[in-house]
């Protein structure tokens, strides 16, 4: 997965316990694992997950049984419905947290979403953000429980593409997006932005301007970054994260940011508190 997306400093080792050393012994500075292995592999050492935090969730990925073609689709349907019910009735939940005891077990629906604050964001260990409120007090009312995970925006955008009953919030209607999936709401408004670095300079009277700036920063997948490609824009650098777009914007390494109005200043505040 990091090498699909260009990374040039990994380091690769026969093992997964050594990787866990190289870690802890601080020559390396993040180790790329799953939520499911890490604890097996430090318990294995004769450490735990207090020695380690969560840095950054690259993606969310869901596990399935899966059937050989030719399986008649009303057994491999009725496997499903068995599935459901045990979500349901909570044996599903319960052998979970046998194995699992620290994950937030698949329901019949996934709510993911992305880090965005103030519209969505970790807070006292917690999904939150006023469309995650909105999201999670619709799903209290149809009996859903809350599993609400945050992710990458290009990875939750894919999870909705690929699996069923995932819920993704929050997503700007567009052109594009129409076909892909199916529509709730409006649950706010946005306003999408080219912003540059205060003092640059730089003035943009068109978006046909802005097709001259040597570099502009966009998230995979947002519906900015694919209003500009519709527009025939071949000066943007993709990041997963906006965060590191308003960084790029910051250092000098782009001439403007697509971003929304609403979390831009969050964003910048965060930025300028870690730095």
């Amino acid at each position: 997965m990091l090498k699909e997306e260009g990374f040039t400093n990994t380091q690769s080792y026969p093992d997964r316990e050594t990787t866990v050393h190289q870690l802890l012994d601080g020559k390396v500075q993040l180790l790329a694992s799953s939520n499911t292995e890490i604890p097996a592999a430090l318990k294995k050492i004769g450490s735990s997950m207090d020695d380690v935090k969560n840095a950054f969730t690259m993606s969310t990925d869901l596990v399935y049984i899966a059937f050989s073609k030719g399986t008649s689709p009303e057994l491999v349907a009725r496997w499903q419905d068995t599935l459901d019910e045990m979500k349901r009735d909570g044996t599903f939940a319960k052998i979970y947290a046998t194995w699992l005891p620290a994950e937030i077990p698949p329901g019949i629906f996934q709510l993911v979403t992305e880090e965005y604050p103030p519209v969505t964001f970790m807070r006292d260990g917690k999904p939150s953000g006023f469309v995650t409120d909105m999201v999670r007090e619709i799903a209290a009312r149809q009996g859903i429980p809350d599993n609400i995970r945050l992710t990458s925006w290009k990875n939750a955008y894919n999870m909705a593409l690929l699996h069923p009953k995932v819920v993704l919030f929050s997503a700007e209607r567009t052109p594009e997006r129409e076909s892909l999936f199916q529509w709730v709401g409006p649950v706010g408004k946005n306003s999408a932005i080219l912003y540059a670095k205060k003092g640059s300079g730089i003035r943009i009277n068109s978006l046909e301007e802005a097709k001259a700036i040597a570099a502009i920063a966009t998230t995979t997948n947002w519906f900015t970054e694919q209003h500009l490609k519709r527009e025939g824009f071949k000066n943007l650098f993709s990041s997963p994260d906006p965060r590191s777009n308003v960084r790029q914007l910051m250092n000098g390494e782009v001439q403007l940011a697509a971003s929304l109005k609403v979390g831009m200043r969050t964003l910048y505040r965060k930025l300028k508190s870690a730095a």
